[in-house]
Parts: C-alpha cells; structure tokens; sequence
C-alpha cells in the first residue's frame, strides 16, 4: 500500500471504544466494520456445534475483519475485548472502495506461498485462507538477528523474500584444537557461516518443538527479508483446524519435526566439516609462518639455498627431495 492511499484511509477512519467483556461481533453475523486494535487485547473464539473454542488473542497493531468485508461472507469467529479496548474503524463501504482488492492479493499471496512450504502443501486450501489470518508478516533489514543462538524459539518462521545466513559461533568447548587458531580470542568469538536460506526455507520449528536453546543464529542478509511466522497455537490450527493450547502435539506435528530434526543434523554436519577445514587451514598458516620465519634465519646466516630446500622439502611432503 502506497504512501497517499494511506493517508486516504485515514480521513476515513472511525474511532470505537469497548469495555472489558465486550462483544464486538458473534461467529456467523454480518460483517460491518475493520478493526485495527490501538490499545487492549481480544479473544478469537469459535463454536464447534458442541463447545466453544478459543482460537487466540489480538493485541495493539493487530487487525482483523477484513474477511468479511473481502468475501461478503458471515463472521468466521467470535471477537470479544478481554481488557477495555480503543479501535480505528473503516466501514464496509469505505474498505471495499479502497483496501479490497489490495487485501484479496495479500491474502491469496499469502496462502499461495504457504500452500509451497513441506508442511501445509497437503493442508486445504479452505484451511490455509482461515489459518492465514494468524500468520504473523515482519520485515527486516540487513544485519538484523531473527533468531540468536541460545534462545528459544516461541515461533516457526517461513522466508518469504530475501536471504538469510544461518550463522554459529565457536565456543572453547566446540573447538577441540582451538589453541591452534592463533587470532582466537575469548571477547570476540569466532563464527561460521553454515548456509544462505531463501524462500519457502524455514527456521525456529525445532526449537518450537523441543523447547531447546538455538544452535546457530539465523541473521538477515538482504533488504528487504520478508518472514511469515506463527506460534504453536496457530501451527496446530493451520494443520488440523483446531489449537492445543500451547502444546506441541506430536501426531499433528510429526512430519514437521521429522524435517526439523533433519535440518538440524545437516547444519550440525556442515559446521563440524566447516570447523575442521578452517582449523586444518589456520594450523597451516602457522606452519608455514614458522618454516618462512626459519627460512629467513637461515638466509641470515647464509644458507639461503639450504633454507629453500628445505621449504621445498617440507611443501612437498618429501618426496622427490635431493641432499642437502
């Protein structure tokens, strides 16, 4: 959305203000009205025919009713303020006038991309459009950290433009020669990149999964990196239409583990190959720093071409090498 069309919708917008437990519109009512939440937090719900089910939470930045203003289509949910609330409003009107189709492109962008990632390429399509409303989109510039290592990860994320580099840092205990890297310091660790990732790669879901801290960081190498990301609530709806809660379930996310646990033998197999040919280097360096810096004492003392066999000696593995 362009910079005017902005600044148009906001001449537009309407202000509304809820008390704590409000209603703001049932499961299955018409739609009237956008929602942009300025302050408060409000409860998604649904009935099942049995019991009501309580999908998530929006908080402040959030939006949401646009669905059926797009498809002139009844309330998927039920939204109820949690804590009082303050709201910028657009009409039915007004919003089919100006974000309509903008909104149908950004939702079908969406679910397209989602429908390419492993995870959702066999989740229907009616299930994507309805679970891509909690697909949270960021964007990021680059140097900027998605995920540092050693946190937990409380989201699974999707690139969906851009690049990322998935980058580890060397402690003392990973590097088993470490005394063998003469520039190693304490104060500023050493760091490997593993790999790039673009779209539709993912990242975070093993963390998710298994509650363990980040081994590597994955950090933003170009402008702009565009990430669709989701929590494990909002994974089990995309899966299986239903949350749990916080909970992983691994029935429903059995598959995507699988792939997880995958990713994270093959990046923990390039850092070790990684870490062997930069540690084989680095030992080499000073071994021909040392043999250059035997070689020069001895042309000081006048046995110049000996020093030079004998480099040449050491170089080769000492074959082919004649008497001094």
């Amino acid at each position: 959305m362009n910079a005017d069309l902005r600044l148009q919708l906001c001449n537009f917008l309407g202000y509304a203000k809820c008390a704590e437990n409000h209603v703001l519109f049932r499961q299955g009512d018409a739609g009237e009205l956008f929602y942009v939440i300025i302050s408060g937090t409000c409860r998604l719900t649904v009935f099942n025919g049995k019991q009501e089910i309580t999908l998530g939470s929006l908080e402040a930045g959030d939006q949401f009713g646009e669905r059926s203003l797009v498809n002139s289509v009844p309330r998927a949910a039920t939204v109820t303020c949690v804590t009082k609330c303050e709201f910028a409003t657009l009409t039915k009107d007004i919003y089919k006038r100006n974000m309509r189709n903008i909104a149908k492109d950004q939702l079908k962008s969406r679910v397209e991309f989602l429908s390419t990632t492993a995870i959702f390429q066999k989740t229907a399509r009616p299930m994507l459009f309805r679970s891509s409303y909690f697909v949270e989109s960021n964007t990021y510039n680059i140097g900027d950290v998605i995920l540092a290592q050693g946190s937990v990860a409380d989201r699974v994320y999707w690139i969906q433009e851009g690049q990322c580099k998935v980058v580890r840092r060397l402690t003392r205990e990973e590097s088993t020669t470490a005394q063998a890297i003469p520039a190693w310091k304490p104060q500023r660790p050493h760091k490997l990149e593993l790999a790039r990732i673009s779209p539709p790669d993912s990242f975070g879901d093993y963390s998710l999964l298994t509650r363990k801290k980040m081994p590597y960081s994955v950090i933003c190498c170009a402008t702009p990196t565009v990430t669709l990301s989701c929590d494990m609530d909002d994974v089990s709806l995309c899966l299986t239409g239903k949350a749990n809660n916080g909970k992983s379930n691994r029935k429903d996310t059995s598959m995507m583990l699988e792939m997880a646990e995958n990713r994270e033998l093959l990046y923990d197999c390039m850092f070790h190959q990684s870490l062997e040919v930069r540690t084989q280097m680095d030992v080499q360096g000073r071994w021909l720093s040392e043999m250059a810096e035997f070689m020069g004492d001895l042309e000081a003392e006048g046995e110049c071409s000996l020093g030079k066999k004998l480099l040449r000696r050491s170089l080769s593995g000492g074959r082919g090498c004649s008497q001094a």
